[in-house]
């Protein structure tokens, strides 16, 4: 087990070893002097973000890291997730080369809490398949919002009873602006334009800002809008997995002694060339994105008395992501039987095929389009009263709205049956492909009838309630605080879906060609010169069109309809006592959790078969306590400890009851409505040395043991129950009779894989390590560098072994330029990975971003932005049955994007 000592124990013996420190002489003169450096620094831009940041981390009770607004109006990033991705221990993971989602000390997207200006927010938007697709779940989307409309981030990385339960890995607390901030009149704005290299195309960015206060600032108004327009291409090449024809039951595939030349010699730990792992749908890719933005935020302060403020806030943004997906593949899925191999080669290993020529294989042209729109509101009002000097009360009730709703068509056409060849040398992620019939002659291609027309619809609606009193109970800063929250969630999940039956005669009316869409395909990755560059592709307009403008119909049947409702309430006591150089931080939290969930599934046989909708509830509470002491052992150096108990909730889809099939890769997923919350205990031990201004050196060491820990079952492939085939058939993918309307996908009467979500009964363990440190030295040049080192006996989602920043920046009154590298180790994507691979990975990136000024006058600045400054590729991979092993799966890039701005400020 991760911790050895009974919880009491635990307290007891912290809180001795800390109170002995704090009867240690006093050392408060020391603290004065170190706060009284702090309020002298009196610097600008970057640096006064950064120096912000320490103060605040250093004033915390707990881990605490914080991002702040160089200006009013502007972060000292992009993207959000871009600048948390800066601080110790946190990493992203990108959607069309922005920043999406992020992962904090190697726990996945799913275990940060957000909350903005108070409460807890929900944010979705949609990706590509290989990125997962639209976000049901409890990730907070960061690209659905300008970072203009915020003016400070807070990241708390160890809890305490007065930040609400939820966030295991991290609660990130994200805070606009609020007029009475800046009292008087303040006007800002900014217009850039971005260049990509891959697309060759300018887009804008602007953004504005008007703020005033009267009647003596106890009245504040504040107005703020951001806009933005960017266009993405990811080309690329791609396997969608790895398999071996065994495995995919295709056992026949390849017959040395009948005529199949095998380079290379077989693995001794494989029976026959048929356990070999195979590209599944080897390929080209191209992604193209068109993104929208535009959001704004409205404020109003009251402040009427000394003791009183009254603030009402709502913000807004609509993010509108349009996504091409164009993908040209030889078929070996589930085909490999009908293939004849005239040549293969093997790995050096001997465990996969690299290269190989095959006669009858039917290649597919696969054209996709998303048309996306996430759509987020909220609106809050809160209030501070004075009591007394020494007796606070404040509050807040708040209503958050996310939406997203998405539009799917996915069209294929068929090629003819014939040759193939392909060759993936050594370590290159891209193979030489060769075709043996004209593949950009759409009179070789049939229309594959039954397409995938389908619609997305997601709502969440969060509303919140709380109200926090608070005692000061000495001069020294001590406080006694008590709260109350209550939550009501609603996840409101639809899905429709059409079969839009009818066959087509394919022409120029109908289907085109790449290169008169995008005639460089390629051109960004350093291609081989074996890799095709055009091919046939669907005219979606037309081919809409000629299908009569098919609309998809709602869909009961399906996992991604269900609808959730969540209702928590809590109360806390915390106290923090401060004794000249040692804080206490001590508290409880209770919370009780009401879950009702629904969902529909088929119940009956046959003709008898009806849809019925049932519905589930279950309730639960907790007691979380927490635990935060520090001690500044002398002039700047400070020591921390941390102790507490936390809860994750599953995600709403698992808890629907209704079912998700994936005909093509013949799987079915079974989600589970009687999941329980996950549970982490969680230590910290830290040192923090702020060894001079604008400077500090610190190491943290963390523990997490999590129980009841949600995991993927997978079951062994077997025969479908009847309730299961019942399922299927009253899916679109299946007729009244079972017979797929998709040839290539599995069949009834064959063998399944069952997957669903449980509680783990074993304790799942992860230890790790943060190292930071910044420092200015003379003439405004300074370093920053962070190193966070995590490690777990399991296999865990989303964890990078190590993570790191480095960056160095330089300032003086007129010009200032920062240079930051950022990497991660690779890091799993899904545990186990499908057909039969351990695991399915992404490569860990290391990117450079530029960031320059120059003050023009004392109101304009002229910026210069280069984001991904090498142009770092993304990769994703799969690790073969034994995970030892690195397949490439997809490989693309979005290339570099030049940012050239004017900023105003008055």
């Amino acid at each position: 087990m991760l911790f050895h000592k009974k919880k009491l124990s635990l307290f007891i013996s912290a809180i001795s070893a800390f109170g002995v420190a704090a009867l240690a002489p006093s050392l408060a003169s020391a603290q004065d002097t170190a706060d009284a450096a702090t309020e002298e620094v009196l610097v600008t831009g970057f640096r006064a973000v950064q120096a912000a940041a320490l103060d605040a981390k250093r004033k915390a009770p707990n881990s605490v890291e914080s991002i702040v607004a160089e200006d009013i109006g502007k972060m000292p990033d992009l993207n959000l997730a871009e600048s948390l991705q800066r601080s110790p221990g946190v990493s992203i993971t990108r959607e069309g080369g922005e920043g999406r989602q992020i992962t904090v000390r190697g726990l996945g997207p799913e275990y940060t809490r957000v909350t903005l200006n108070g409460m807890e927010v929900p944010s979705s938007a949609g990706g590509t398949d290989a990125s997962g697709g639209t976000n049901r779940g409890r990730p907070f989307d960061f690209n659905v919002f300008g970072s203009e409309l915020f003016s400070k981030i807070n990241i708390h990385k160890s809890a305490t009873a007065s930040v609400e339960e939820g966030g295991i890995a991290s609660t990130v607390e994200l805070f606009s602006h609020k007029p009475l901030d800046k009292p008087g009149l303040t006007l800002a704005g900014g217009a850039q334009g971005y260049y990509n290299m891959n697309t060759g195309d300018f887009a804008p960015r602007l953004s504005g800002l008007y703020s005033q206060s009267f009647y003596d600032d106890t009245v504040g108004v504040l107005a703020a809008i951001n806009y933005s327009d960017r266009d993405v291409r990811q080309d690329g090449f791609g396997t969608v997995r790895w398999d071996s024809p065994t495995n995919n039951g295709q056992g026949d595939f390849l017959q040395p002694d009948g005529g199949t030349v095998v380079n290379g010699t077989l693995d001794s730990s494989l029976e026959d060339f048929n356990d070999a792992y195979h590209p599944r749908l080897p390929r080209m890719d191209s992604f193209n994105r068109e993104t929208e933005r535009l959001g704004y935020a409205l404020g109003l302060q009251l402040r009427p008395t000394d003791r009183f403020e009254f603030g009402l806030n709502l913000l807004s943004s609509t993010f509108d992501q349009d996504t091409t997906s164009l993908n040209y593949f030889a078929m070996f899925r589930n085909e490999f039987e009908n293939i004849t191999a005239e040549e293969l080669t093997l790995s050096n290993n001997g465990q996969y095929v690299v290269g190989g020529k095959y006669q009858n294989v039917q290649t597919r042209s696969e054209s996709r389009v998303q048309y996306g729109s996430s759509d987020f509101t909220q609106i809050v009002g809160d209030f501070k009263y004075e009591i007394s000097d020494t007796l606070h009360l404040s509050g807040l009730l708040g209503n958050a709205n996310a939406t997203y709703t998405e539009d799917y068509r996915r069209y294929n056409f068929n090629g003819q049956y014939g040759s193939f060849e392909w060759q993936l040398d050594g370590d290159e992620n891209i193979a030489s492909m060769k075709y043996g019939w004209d593949i950009t002659d759409v009179a070789n291609y049939d229309y594959v009838s039954g397409p995938r027309i389908q619609r997305d619809d997601l709502e969440r609606d969060y509303m919140t309630f709380k109200v926090d009193l608070v005692w000061d109970f000495d001069d020294n800063g001590s406080t006694l605080a008590a709260g109350l929250i209550h939550n009501d969630r609603n996840i409101v999940s639809k899905f429709y879906r059409s079969a839009a039956e009818g066959d087509l005669e394919l022409d120029s009316s109908n289907a085109t060609t790449v290169d008169r869409l995008y005639g460089d395909f390629a051109d960004g990755i350093d291609a081989p010169s074996g890799f095709p560059t055009n091919w046939v592709i669907a005219d979606f307009d037309g081919i809409y069109s000629d299908l009569g403008s098919p609309k998809p119909e709602f869909l009961r049947t399906d996992s991604n309809t269900y609808d959730v409702t969540e209702a928590t309430t809590g109360l806390y006591a915390e106290v923090n006592w401060i004794y000249e150089n040692f804080t206490a931080n001590a508290g409880l939290r209770y919370v009780e959790t009401e879950v009702t969930a629904g969902g529909y599934s088929e119940v009956g046989e046959d003709d008898d078969a009806t849809i019925v909708y049932t519905e589930e509830s279950d309730s639960y509470s907790n007691v979380l306590p927490s635990l935060n002491l520090s001690y500044e052992f002398m002039e700047g150096l400070r020591g921390r400890l941390s102790w507490s108990e936390n809860i994750s909730r599953p995600n709403p889809s698992s808890l629907s009851g209704a079912w998700t099939a994936a005909p093509l890769s013949g799987t079915i997923n079974q989600p589970n409505p009687g999941l329980k919350p996950e549970l982490a205990e969680s230590l910290d031990l830290a040192v923090e040395w702020f060894f001079a201004d604008e400077s500090y050196l610190g190491l943290a060491i963390f523990q997490k043991e999590i129980t009841d820990a949600v995991i993927s079952i997978d079951y062994p492939p077997a025969p479908l129950t009847q309730e299961q085939r019942d399922f299927l058939i009253s899916t679109p993918d299946y007729d009244e009779n079972g017979n797929p309307v998709n040839p290539s996908a599995r069949g009834l009467d064959e063998n399944w894989e069952v997957s669903t979500n449980g509680n783990s009964d074993e304790a799942q363990e992860i230890n790790g390590w943060e190292l930071g440190y910044q420092q200015v030295f003379a003439y405004g040049f300074g370093v920053l560098a962070n190193y966070t080192n995590v490690d777990s006996d399991d296999l865990v989602v989303g964890l990078s072994e190590n993570t790191y920043n480095l960056g160095a920046f330089w300032e003086n009154d007129t010009f200032g330029a920062r240079l930051l590298m950022n990497s991660r180790d690779d890091y799993d994507t899904r545990v186990p990975g499908r057909q039969g691979n351990a695991t399915e990975s992404t490569t860990g990136p290391t990117r450079f971003d530029f960031a320059g000024h120059w003050d023009a006058t004392d109101y304009l600045t002229v910026t210069l932005d280069i984001i991904n400054l090498t142009d770092e590729k993304e990769r994703i991979y799969v690790s073969g049955p034994s995970g030892n092993l690195d397949l490439v799966r997809e490989y693309n890039t979005t290339g570099i994007e030049f940012i050239l701005g004017v900023r105003a400020a008055f």
